[in-house]
């Protein structure tokens, strides 16, 4: 019995050990999968040099007199300030924006509400 070489193989094993070194860099960051070369894109920007994606909170302000959003969960957020209040991290919350979508109204009581924030 004599064995033929096979063409190409090698090319393949070459080609496989100049790549396969390389996959942990492809690797996403903390592992689970997502389809590779993840974690914090270089400059800043998001992936492949896109902005970053974000989300706005649909708060509802209640002002005195004025009426809360109406569901079977509210969630209500009394801010000190309306610097506060602007600037926030709560006004791009990705995992509120997530929850408004799911029938949860989002309140912000002002600070003149006394009726509210008793």
């Amino acid at each position: 019995m004599t064995m033929k070489a096979i063409p190409g193989l090698p090319s393949l094993a070459l080609a496989l050990a100049l790549l396969l070194p390389a996959s942990p860099v492809l690797a996403t960051c903390g592992g689970g999968g997502g389809g590779g070369v993840g974690g914090v894109p270089r400059g800043g920007g998001g992936s492949f040099g896109l902005p970053p994606e974000t989300y706005q909170a649909p708060w509802k302000v209640v002002l005195p007199g004025g009426s809360a959003p109406t569901g079977i969960l509210v969630l209500y957020w009394f801010p000190t300030t309306v610097k506060e209040l602007r600037s926030s991290d709560l006004q791009s919350s990705r995992p509120l924006t997530l929850a408004a979508a799911k029938c949860v109204g989002l309140a912000a009581v002002s600070g003149d509400n006394a009726e509210l924030r008793e």
